[in-house]
C-alpha cells in the first residue's frame, strides 16, 4: 500500500507484525473493538449532551470543549507514534471525540438540526455496518469497496449539484432529498 501518511506506510505495518504468543488480527476482533470504541464515543456524547442542555454549566462546557480537543489531539498523535499504546489511548481518544462532537450543534445553532441528524446517522450507519460484519453479511472484498466508492461518489455529485443549484434559486423537488416518506423511498430505490 502506497501512502504519504506516516501512519499508513510499510514501516508501520511491518512493525505491527504478530510476535510470539500474540494473536493475529482478525475481522471479528476488529469489529468487537470498534463496537467498544463506538459505545465509549456514544456514552461520552450522551453525557456531554446532558451537560450542555443545562445553562448553569456553561463554564464547564467551555472547558470540556477545549480540553477534549487538546487531549484528543494528544491521544491521536501518541497512538500514531506508539501503536502499542492503542489499547489505552484509543478508548480515551473515542471519549474525547464523544465529548467534542456534541459541541458543534451547540455552536452552530442555526444548523443544529442537521448536525444532530448527521451525527446520529453516522452512529447508526457505523452500528449497522459493524452488525453486518459481525453477522458475516459483509466482507471487505474489492467488489464491496468499488461499490461503496461508486455509491459515495454518486451521492457526493448529486448533493453538490443540488447545493450549487440552490445558490441560483433552483431547488430540487422535495422527494429527491427530503426527509419524508417519499424522499426516503426515493433514496432507497435510487441509491439502494
Amino acid at each position: 500500500m502506497e501512502s504519504s501518511n506516516p501512519t499508513l506506510n510499510e514501516k508501520t505495518f511491518g512493525a505491527a507484525r504478530v510476535g510470539m504468543g500474540e494473536p493475529a488480527m482478525t475481522v471479528q476482533g476488529t469489529v468487537n473493538k470498534t463496537f467498544i470504541l463506538l459505545a465509549v464515543l456514544v456514552a461520552a456524547a450522551m453525557w456531554t449532551w446532558s451537560k450542555t442542555s443545562d445553562p448553569s454549566s456553561a463554564g464547564f462546557v467551555n472547558v470540556t470543549f477545549i480540553g477534549s480537543m487538546i487531549v484528543g489531539l494528544i491521544f491521536a498523535v501518541a497512538t500514531s507514534f506508539k501503536p502499542k499504546w492503542a489499547p489505552i489511548t484509543a478508548p480515551l481518544y473515542a471519549a474525547c471525540e464523544g465529548l467534542l462532537l456534541v459541541f458543534f450543534p451547540r455552536i452552530l445553532k442555526e444548523l443544529s438540526g442537521i448536525v444532530v441528524k448527521a451525527v446520529g446517522l453516522t452512529f447508526a450507519v457505523t452500528f449497522a455496518m459493524l452488525m453486518g460484519y459481525k453477522a458475516g453479511w459483509l466482507q471487505a472484498t474489492p467488489g464491496l469497496r468499488k461499490g461503496l466508492m461508486i455509491a459515495m461518489g454518486g451521492i457526493m455529485i448529486f448533493y453538490a449539484v443540488c447545493w450549487i443549484a440552490s445558490m441560483f434559486g433552483i431547488h430540487p423537488p422535495g422527494f429527491l432529498n427530503g426527509g419524508g416518506p417519499l424522499g426516503i423511498a426515493f433514496s432507497l430505490l435510487w441509491w439502494g
